[in-house]
């Protein structure tokens, strides 16, 4: 009982402060023919939207021990309640892919750009 307690106490507390993660690192087929179809993709926990002014997504490629310098900023950026963004190394080639608009188009060779076998990490500056 103690453990149920410990577990429904503790995700209450993470879904009432807004808590953003990383839901999905994607590399999709490229069923189309575009040149860059991959994206990150955020996910809002909490009951309130979050400003993610000073948040930026950073990539360590291919299990290298630093991270690479290019970043994306968030800043401008608010997620609302319980509500997801998308992140696309390219806005145009993911319109063309999955019919819908990304959130940032966050360009090549970030952290959006990850072709599956790198680390993404969600900062705060």
């Amino acid at each position: 009982m103690k453990k149920i307690t410990f577990l429904l106490s503790m995700f209450i507390s993470l879904s009432s402060f807004g808590q953003v993660i990383i839901t999905e690192i994607a590399d999709p087929d490229n069923l189309t023919n575009t040149s860059n179809p991959r994206f990150v993709e955020l996910h809002n926990l909490g009951d309130n939207q979050v400003d993610l002014t000073g948040y930026y997504l950073q990539r360590w490629t291919n299990g290298n021990s630093g991270p690479s310098t290019n970043i994306i900023s968030l800043d401008d950026t608010t997620i609302q309640a319980k509500g997801f963004i998308i992140i696309a190394a390219d806005a145009a080639d993911f319109q063309t892919v999955f019919n819908m608009t990304a959130d940032i188009d966050g360009g090549s060779g970030g952290p959006a750009d990850s072709n599956g076998d790198d680390q993404i990490a969600l900062m705060n500056s």
